[in-house]
């Protein structure tokens, strides 16, 4: 697939040109609508404050191959991050960043994926695909492979050896999650001192690793880090008019921590 760059001459709220041409990102969806007919579809969440490993999309994307074969008889498949580090803003110069280890039944937001084999969009079925929030998805699933397999099914097709649902990508540390005021649900927003100081001294190695695996650069980071506390007053503003629309989060302490912050 080429890239294919934005023009700023675009409006966001219009879908042409000024020669009534498509907009570059309605014509790649264009293109990647009619590559759904002949190839394996995939489709991974990441919101713009998070990031994900240099090698995660291809990782999937050969686990893809795999699962979604036509011998094996699947559907669908959905996939998600095993380890990730989170990254706290803060008033030091760059944040702090934590390790995360894998939580056996969780999938965090960055990295969800779901794949559909080819057959499926022939037989237009897209909507038997099951949809959970983030923290619910690995348990919906389970349970469903579990009451299917009462019926000697699979809930994603899929032959008696090979009839599981969903899977952790294990073997590297997929994703890095922003641990911010633009985090909708602004859960672990700020570090207590007494943590910061339990976390000091793995702080050069998960660094190395944010560098290497994901090519965040330390003097970013510094720069955001700054930005954020700058304008936090307007991010949480902002934060707010996201919050309980489609899609996105909706809790009543989140909304209590940005106003606190507000004020």
């Amino acid at each position: 697939w080429d890239f294919i760059n934005c023009n700023n001459n675009n409006n966001d709220n219009n879908n042409n040109d000024n020669n009534n041409n498509p907009a570059p990102a309605v014509r790649l969806l264009q293109r990647a609508h009619l590559a759904r007919e002949k190839h394996i579809v995939l489709e991974t969440r990441l919101d713009a404050d998070d990031g994900l490993h240099k090698d995660f999309l291809q990782r999937i994307q050969s686990m893809a191959l795999d699962s979604l074969h036509p011998s094996t008889n699947k559907s669908w498949m959905y996939w998600c991050v095993g380890r990730h580090v989170q990254w706290h803003a803060s008033l030091s110069s760059h944040g702090s960043l934590r390790a995360v280890h894998h939580h056996s039944d969780l999938c965090v937001t960055p990295g969800i994926t779901v794949g559909m084999a080819i057959r499926m969009k022939k037989d237009n079925d897209n909507d038997d695909v099951p949809r959970y929030n983030h923290d619910k998805l690995y348990k919906g699933l389970k349970q469903q492979e579990q009451e299917q397999q009462k019926d000697a099914s699979s809930a994603c097709g899929g032959t008696k050896d090979e009839n599981e649902c969903i899977r952790f990508v294990q073997g590297m540390v997929g994703a890095v999650r922003s641990r911010s005021v633009t985090s909708a649900g602004m859960k672990d927003i700020g570090l207590s001192e007494e943590v910061k100081q339990k976390l000091e001294k793995e702080q050069p190695k998960l660094w190395t690793l944010l560098k290497r695996d994901f090519f965040v650069s330390p003097d970013a980071v510094q720069q955001t880090n700054y930005h954020l506390l700058d304008h936090v007053k307007e991010i949480a503003l902002d934060n707010i008019r996201g919050q309980c629309t489609r899609g996105h989060s909706c809790k009543k302490t989140s909304l209590e921590q940005l106003k606190q912050l507000i004020q």
